[in-house]
């Protein structure tokens, strides 16, 4: 599989140390509060944590659950490029257990709730993507993605736009050696 490249904004969470906030590059707080202007986010969720990632074609991400690291709501940023975010309700669903979301370039989604909780997600290392009735939003499709489409990826960049909940005393000196590994793996 080929490997996305990423960063962290706004600080590197760690399970077991939560995060020591910092600061957001500008442009990225105008965007945050763009996404959270747009209803993205509610109530008094304020999300601190952006995870940018470069996915080139043939890379992905594989299946997964974010947790109870972040908030239950997520928005994802897509540029540059479409993919399909798979969906499915356990780790080793078949491919007829899969529900997908064509990701166009400048869209955003956001899910919460089940889909964040109950429901495992992934984007497949391929280079390019069909469009089929698997795709949960196909209905939202432009008329020129048709049945049987085949889509080119070119390289993505998503910025993954969530709350960080268990932030850490900023005067805090000392940390656990495990948060320090993960710390400096992480910032690599």
């Amino acid at each position: 599989m080929g490997q996305r490249r990423f960063r962290n904004a706004g600080g590197i969470p760690s399970a077991s140390d939560g995060m020591i906030e910092e600061p957001l590059e500008d442009y990225l707080s105008e965007l945050r509060d763009a996404i959270v202007g747009g209803c993205a986010f509610g109530g008094s969720c304020r999300p601190n944590h952006f995870l940018i990632n470069e996915y080139r074609p043939m890379s992905g991400i594989s299946r997964h659950k974010d947790g109870p690291l972040y908030g239950g709501r997520v928005a994802i940023l897509s540029l540059q490029s479409t993919c399909t975010l798979e969906f499915s309700p356990d780790k080793s669903s078949s491919r007829d257990e899969v529900t997908g979301v064509f990701l166009e370039p400048r869209s955003v989604l956001v899910f919460e709730g089940e889909a964040y909780w109950n429901w495992w997600h992934e984007i497949c290392s391929r280079d390019h993507d069909i469009i089929d009735e698997s795709l949960a939003n196909i209905h939202l499709l432009p008329a020129h993605y048709q049945i049987g489409s085949k889509i080119v990826r070119k390289t993505r960049i998503s910025l993954t736009l969530r709350e960080v909940s268990n932030i850490q005393d900023p005067d805090r000196k000392f940390v656990t050696s495990t948060a320090e590994e993960e710390y400096m793996r992480k910032s690599r």
